[in-house]
């Protein structure tokens, strides 16, 4: 309020009156002396000042600090009024206890208690005065508060009396007050001097945490006009009805509360800590889903939701099997039956369905297995016959001296050598050969039989210990009309001795060098190509070599090995003796095994 003063004087401005007392919370003993000081009242104008006290108990004083004492206990409102020397007067007051004041405690609640909603407290305390008399209730004051964050409501007017019982709790203001609301107990006592005392006692709710859940994860519900979303623990007050809606999500649509009650919008009472409100949710058709339940429909086929009709009657059971139980027994217990052996025909259907497609995949797959094992062992059997043919081949016309060619024929080169497949299809009759001409068909088909062993093409000469013919290796090539016959050289690419050119030797000089000096056929050969054929140079420039070396050609034990056999191999991979011998031996005398190591 303010008030508004006409003094007639245009540049005059009221005084400013201050109270200064000394700091004892305003409260004094009876018959204390004390001082009222005004000394830091002023006027803007610098006027002189004049005061005057009011002590509240009749008395005044003029004084600009006067002293002061009262006889009786109680409150007393004291004025100070000052005027400057155009008249203009302002005043200040305040009040001030003379006396000790009642002691006041709250019995109930207590310190430790805590309110539940609807809780009744029961409002109770005591008050003496200062010689130790209890104050009666009238003497008591009550005062409950509801604070809310920064601010408050009230919940009790100030009341007098005592054993008053309060209001039921409150429920929480909002979603958020569950957290930073609580109630005041204020109780003020007043004895009969006016003297009063205040005290107050705060009281938390209740607390308790509250699980916001749903079958399907990520749908939103609505709690106190507040959006959670699922799953998520709340705080929430003990009997707290908690205001829940749920909302669809697509595809996603409501079906009921894990109570069985399909009221999108309620109230939920919670009364234990740990407690969850569970929304049920079901798929749209076409949705994806893993069991009958997930689906609206009822139906979920091949992880997808499927329409699936029903009457009233299921549609019932899903959301409140008792009221369902009911409605069957009292009106139409037939038709129910009707429809449950319907459902049930549909969903045996789909069953023998998933499992007959089921048994043709697992047939089909096992008919492709089956004739995949039985294409690998038919190879298996071939390739094993191929060997075993070859290895009679190799060794009956090679070993023999069976190749002869045509000597009036033009030259042919090996694209003329029959087939790998007509040799395979041959191996499958005890090794019969194609019809073809003898002659021509033995060499071409021991050709495509080392063909087939993987023997490389090599240029060289060697001798064949076999027949005495010279047997030239130039390009792959069949048939010829000059004396020495001409056919495809053969050479393994793990040998590394290349086939020596033994044109001109004489085939005993190159037994005697080896008997001589115990070296291999191939270094016998050069060492008479290099000396000119002379036997004892040659002879010398082998014992003169590293020992070492010498050593290393020197042959391995022949005993019971055909020497033929040797040959042979020497013969179709271009190795020395030592290294022939070898493989017949760590192969038991097989031909084919014991070229194809050497070609490996």
């Amino acid at each position: 309020m303010v008030r508004i003063r006409y003094t007639g004087i245009l540049d005059n401005s009221p005084p400013v009156p201050v109270i200064k007392l000394k700091d004892r919370g305003y409260s004094y003993t009876v018959n204390e002396e004390f001082l009222f000081d005004a000394s830091d009242s002023n006027d803007p104008d610098g006027d002189e000042l004049e005061f005057r006290w009011d002590f509240g108990d009749g008395t005044s004083s003029k004084l600009k600090a006067p002293t002061h004492s009262y006889q009786k206990p109680g409150k007393y409102l004291v004025k100070l009024i000052v005027t400057d020397v155009a008249g203009l007067t302002q005043q200040t007051s305040m009040t001030v206890s003379i006396g000790n004041p009642p002691t006041v405690s709250i019995i109930s609640p207590t310190e430790d208690d805590e309110f539940f909603v609807g809780q009744i407290f029961q409002l109770r305390g005591e008050a003496f005065d200062y010689d130790g008399k209890r104050l009666d209730s009238t003497s008591l004051t009550w005062e409950v508060r509801k604070h809310h964050a920064d601010h408050f409501h009230p919940f009790l007017d100030p009341t007098h009396g005592n054993d008053l019982d309060l209001f039921p709790a409150p429920e929480p203001e909002d979603f958020f007050a569950s957290t930073n609301s609580y109630l005041r107990i204020i109780l003020k006592a007043t004895d009969k001097n006016g003297l009063t005392t205040e005290i107050d006692r705060i009281i938390q709710p209740s607390k308790i945490n509250v699980g916001i859940e749903s079958n399907l994860p990520g749908v939103e519900v609505t709690v106190d006009a507040y959006p959670v979303r699922t799953s998520e623990q709340i705080v929430s007050w003990k009997n707290h009805k908690l205001h829940v809606l749920a909302n669809d999500k697509s595809p996603f649509i409501f079906r009921s509360w894990w109570d069985g009650n399909t009221q999108r919008e309620r109230k939920i009472t919670i009364t234990e800590d740990g407690q969850s409100v569970l929304a049920l949710f079901c798929a749209q058709e076409n949705w994806s889903c893993s069991s009958d339940d997930e689906c609206c429909g009822g139906l979920c086929t091949r992880n997808r939701c499927n329409k699936f009709k029903q009457n009233s009657h299921l549609d019932a059971k899903l959301h409140d099997k008792a009221d369902v139980e009911d409605e069957v027994k009292g009106s139409d217990p037939a038709g129910f039956r009707n429809t449950t052996i319907d459902t049930a025909t549909s969903q045996k259907s789909f069953e023998i369905t998933n499992t007959f497609a089921i048994i043709v995949i697992i047939s089909v797959t096992g008919l492709i297995v089956a004739s995949l094992a039985l294409w690998m062992a038919r190879r298996r059997w071939k390739m094993k016959k191929l060997a075993k043919c070859s290895n009679d081949v190799i060794k009956n016309n090679l070993g023999r001296n069976k190749l002869k060619l045509h000597s009036g024929d033009e030259e042919k080169g090996i694209s003329n050598v029959p087939k790998a497949d007509n040799f395979s299809d041959a191996t499958d009759t005890n090794c019969s050969r194609p019809e073809y001409s003898e002659d021509f068909v033995e060499g071409s088909f021991v050709l495509n039989a080392m063909l087939k062993l993987g023997m490389k093409p090599a240029s060289a000469t060697l001798q064949n210990k076999y027949s005495s013919a010279l047997l030239h290796m130039n390009k792959p090539q069949v048939g010829s009309k000059v004396e020495t016959h001409k056919m495809t050289g053969m050479k393994s690419p793990k040998c590394k001795t290349e086939v020596f050119d033994e044109t001109n030797l004489d085939p005993k000089d190159i037994e005697l060098v080896m008997s001589q000096t115990g070296c291999s056929h191939e270094k016998a050969a050069r060492a008479l190509k290099e000396n000119a054929s002379d036997l004892v140079s040659s002879i010398m420039s082998l014992l003169t070599d590293d020992p070492a070396e010498v050593a290393n050609d020197q042959t391995v034990n022949e005993i019971g090995i055909d020497p033929k056999d040797i040959e042979l191999v020497m013969s179709q991979t271009g190795c020395n003796r030592e290294k022939a011998t070898r493989a017949l031996n760590e192969n038991v005398s097989d031909l084919v095994s014991s070229i194809m190591s050497l070609f490996q």
